[in-house]
C-alpha cells in the first residue's frame, strides 16, 4: 500500500473510531464523580468542528471534519462523523447500556463497544485483532476517550498499542462546538468513471489501471457505456450502492464533453428521461477497425443500440456502395440505473492542463529540431455539426497549452501545435482532416503527429497511420499513443471530483464568537467587493487549513490575538487573505528581503505562530507544484507592466495559463501534495 493510500485508508478507519470517543486527559474543568449519562448526552449533542493528526510510525497527518449529535432520547443519539475533503459520512447511534452501566457506541453494522462514565467525559479500552487498513496486523490494544476542557470544546485521543506496549498509531485533537454541520456535508460520496469500452480488452485494460491508481478515500468505481457487459455502468453503480453512496460524481473519461455519447450517457445515469433525437441517428463507427452501422432504437420506452456490420461492393463500372453486411446484428440495451443516490455528472476532459502536460510528454521525446518541427493533434472528432465546434473549441485550447509549455516551460521553441481529427464532417470541415493538416505542415515543416485518444487501439495503431500513408512524418511508439494509462489520468480524476465537494473552511475565534471564513471571503476581501481568487489566495487560504489543523499546536480552534504569522510572499493575495482571516495588521509580518517582482518557490513559505505559548509550525509549497520556468515568466512580466522589460502577447498569455494551472493545484490537491513542513 503506498503511503498516500495508506493515510487516506487511516482517515477512514479512524472516522469509525473517531464517531464519538478518544484518552482522558487532565482539564481544567475537573470534578469528582463521574458524569450522569443524561449530562454526557446533553453535553455531547450538537454539531462539532474536529481538528486533529493521526500519527502511523513517524508520519503525521492532519485530519478535519465534523461532527454532529442528534438526541433520540434522554441517553440515546445518532450521530454523523465527516472528514473534509478525506472521507464520506460515517453514521452511527450511542445509548446507555443501564445493565452494563457504560456508555454504548455502535457504527454501521459493527458490534457495540463499550466506555464508562469519566470525570467530565467518558472513555475506555479494547481489544483489536490489528487494523489492516493502516498496515498494522498484529493485535492492538486501544485507549480512547474524550473529556470536556468547558462547555464548547473537548479534547480527545485515540492510542492504538501493540504487544509489547509499543505506541503503533495514535490520533489526537480538539472538538469546539458549532452550529450543526450542513446536511450536504453527511453525504456518503461514491466516485464512477465512465468510459466508452470496446470488445478489445487491451483497450479497456489502461482504463482499469487508471483507475485502480485513483488516490481517493471514497469508493471507486469503472463503468463501460457498451461492449463491456459485465463492467457496465449500472454493474458500477449498483456496487456503489452497496457501498452506501448517497452521492455519486460520475466522471465522463472521454475526450471531449461535446462527444454524441454524453447524451447516452446522461439517459443511463437517469439525468434525461429520453435521447435526443441526434443521438438515434443510424451512423456508420469503426470498432477496431470493424465497420459497423450503429443504430439507436426506441421501443416500448426502452432504448436498443444496433451494431449491424457494413461490407463493401464494387459495381462492374468501378463504383463502391456499401450496404448491410448480413448476418445478424449485435444488440444492447441502454438501461437506466436504479439507485436511490443523488448523481452528479462532471466535465469530460476537454482541455485540461493535466492532459496537456501528457500531450507534451508525448511530443517532447519526438522533438529533435524545435524551430523547424510541428506538432498535430489528432482527435475522433464528429460529424455532428453542433456538436463539432465543441471538439474544435477544446482541441484548440490543448494545441496552444502546448505550445506555451514547451516553448515557455520546456525551452523548446516548436514552430507551432495544429490540431485534426480523423471524422469532422468532410464537406464543411475538410481542411482538418488529419491528412489535410499533415499534409499542409509538410510543405514548411517537419509534422509530428500525436494522437488525442483515451486509450491505444484501431485508430492509434492503424487508424491513423493508414490516412497518412505516403506522408514523413515523426510518431510516437506504443505505449505513448494515448492518454491512458498515463498517472496525469488519475490525476485529473482526482482533481474533478475535488472541485465537486465542499471546500473546507476556516473557523477562528473573535473573543466568545466562533467565526466560519470560507475561501470565497478571502477572495472577496481581496477583490473588494468581487471575489478574485489568484494563487496566492489560494496558497494563503490552505495554507491557514493545514495550519490551523495542527492540534499539538493549538488547544482547540485557535483565537485571533493569539496567532502570528509570517508569509514569505509579499503579494497582496497572500497579505490580504492572512490580515482577513486575522483581522490583524499587527499579527502579520513579511519574510524579511522580499520581493514583490523576484519570487521564487522560496518566497511560498508561512510560520504560523502561537503567541501565548512561542510554538509554530511552518509549512512550504512544494516545488514540484510550480509549472516549469514559472517564476521566470511571472519577473519578465512583472518588469514590463513597469517598463523595465518587453514580453510578448504570447508569453502574457502563457503566464496567466501557469497562474490557473497553480491556482487548481494550490486549491485542490491533497494538502499532503501541496505543502511539506519546513524552515
Amino acid at each position: 500500500m503506498n503511503e498516500t493510500k495508506r493515510r487516506l485508508s487511516a482517515a477512514v478507519v479512524l472516522t469509525g473510531i473517531l464517531l464519538l470517543g478518544v484518552l482522558t486527559l487532565s482539564t481544567g474543568v475537573a470534578s469528582a464523580e463521574p458524569m450522569t449519562p443524561e449530562e454526557l448526552f446533553e453535553a455531547l449533542s450538537g454539531g462539532w468542528a474536529m481538528n486533529g493528526t493521526i500519527t502511523i510510525g513517524e508520519q503525521t497527518s492532519p485530519t478535519i471534519g465534523t461532527r454532529t449529535v442528534s438526541l433520540t432520547g434522554p441517553t440515546t443519539a445518532d450521530f454523523v462523523v465527516v472528514m473534509e475533503g478525506e472521507v464520506g459520512a460515517e453514521t452511527g447511534k450511542t445509548w446507555w447500556d443501564a445493565d452494563k452501566e457504560k456508555v454504548a457506541i455502535t457504527e454501521g453494522d459493527e458490534a457495540p463497544r463499550y466506555y464508562d462514565l469519566l470525570p467530565n467525559g467518558y472513555g475506555g479500552t479494547y481489544e483489536m485483532d490489528g487494523l489492516p487498513e493502516l498496515g498494522i496486523m498484529e493485535n492492538v490494544t486501544c485507549e480512547e476517550s474524550e473529556t470536556f476542557v468547558d462547555d464548547n470544546t473537548t479534547v480527545k485521543t485515540w492510542t492504538a498499542k501493540n504487544t509489547t506496549d509499543i505506541v503503533v498509531a495514535k490520533w489526537e485533537g480538539t472538538f469546539t462546538r458549532i452550529k450543526d454541520a450542513p446536511v450536504e456535508e453527511y453525504e456518503q460520496i461514491g466516485i464512477l468513471v465512465i468510459g466508452h469500452g470496446s470488445p478489445s480488452d487491451s483497450w479497456c485494460a489502461p482504463l482499469r489501471s487508471v483507475v485502480a491508481n485513483v488516490s481517493s478515500p471514497y469508493p471507486v468505481e469503472l463503468g463501460f457505456l457498451e461492449f463491456v457487459p459485465n463492467e457496465t455502468i449500472n454493474v458500477a453503480v449498483d456496487k456503489l450502492d452497496e457501498a452506501g453512496v448517497t452521492k455519486i460524481i460520475a466522471v465522463p473519461l472521454f475526450i471531449s464533453s461535446h462527444s454524441g455519447h454524453i447524451g447516452e450517457i446522461e439517459y443511463v445515469l437517469g439525468l434525461r428521461e429520453e435521447l435526443l433525437p441526434m443521438s438515434m441517428m443510424s451512423r456508420q463507427v469503426l470498432v477496431e477497425g470493424k465497420e459497423l452501422e450503429r443504430s439507436i432504437v426506441a421501443l416500448e420506452g426502452r432504448y436498443r443500440v444496433s451494431y449491424m456490420p457494413v461490407a463493401e461492393t464494387v459495381s462492374a463500372m468501378g463504383v463502391s456502395a456499401k450496404h448491410h453486411g448480413g448476418g445478424e446484428a449485435d444488440e444492447e440495451e441502454l438501461v437506466p440505473v436504479d439507485t436511490p443516490a443523488e448523481i452528479v455528472l462532471t466535465n469530460a476532459i476537454d482541455d485540461h492542463w493535466a492532459i496537456a502536460d501528457i500531450l507534451v510528454d508525448h511530443a517532447a521525446t519526438l522533438i529533435e529540431d524545435p524551430a523547424n518541427e510541428t506538432i498535430v493533434l489528432v482527435a475522433h472528432g464528429t460529424g455532428n455539426e453542433s456538436n463539432f465546434a465543441g471538439w474544435v473549441s477544446s482541441s484548440k485550447s490543448l494545441a496552444e497549452q502546448m505550445k506555451f509549455k514547451l516553448r515557455h516551460g520546456s525551452g523548446l521553441n516548436i514552430n507551432d501545435v495544429r490540431y485534426s481529427f480523423v471524422f469532422p464532417n468532410e464537406t464543411l470541415h475538410s481542411d482538418l482532416l488529419v491528412r489535410s493538416v499533415v499534409e499542409n505542415v509538410s510543405a514548411t515543416s517537419d509534422p509530428i503527429v500525436v494522437p488525442l485518444m483515451v486509450s491505444e487501439g484501431h485508430f492509434t495503431g492503424r487508424g491513423i497511420p493508414g490516412r497518412l500513408e505516403n506522408i514523413s512524418y515523426a510518431y510516437p511508439e506504443e505505449g505513448a499513443r494515448a492518454l491512458t494509462p498515463h498517472p496525469n489520468v488519475a490525476d485529473w480524476i482526482e482533481l474533478t471530483v475535488a472541485k465537486e465537494l465542499s471546500y473546507p473552511s476556516v473557523q477562528i475565534y473573535d473573543g466568545e464568537e466562533l467565526l466560519t471564513i470560507t475561501i470565497e471571503d478571502a477572495g472577496r476581501y481581496h477583490g473588494e467587493g468581487v471575489v478574485e481568487i489568484c494563487p496566492c489566495v489560494a496558497s494563503a487560504f490552505r495554507s491557514t487549513l493545514r495550519a490551523f489543523s495542527d492540534a499539538e499546536l493549538w488547544d482547540g480552534t485557535p483565537r485571533r490575538g493569539d496567532v502570528k504569522i509570517n508569509s514569505g510572499h509579499p503579494s497582496d493575495g497572500h497579505v490580504m487573505t492572512f490580515e482577513y482571516i486575522l483581522n490583524s495588521t499587527e499579527d502579520l509580518t513579511i519574510g524579511e528581503g522580499a520581493d514583490i517582482v523576484n519570487t521564487t518557490a522560496d518566497n511560498y513559505v508561512y510560520t504560523f505562530s502561537r503567541k501565548s505559548t512561542n510554538d509554530s509550525v511552518t509549512l512550504r509549497v512544494k516545488e514540484e507544484l510550480f509549472p516549469e520556468q514559472f517564476f521566470e515568466l511571472r519577473t519578465k512580466c512583472k518588469l514590463a507592466k513597469t517598463g523595465k522589460g518587453d514580453v510578448t502577447k504570447e508569453a502574457m498569455k502563457a503566464f496567466k495559463m501557469f497562474k490557473e494551472e497553480l491556482k487548481e493545484k494550490l486549491m485542490y490537491l491533497p494538502v499532503d501534495s501541496v505543502f511539506e513542513d519546513g524552515n
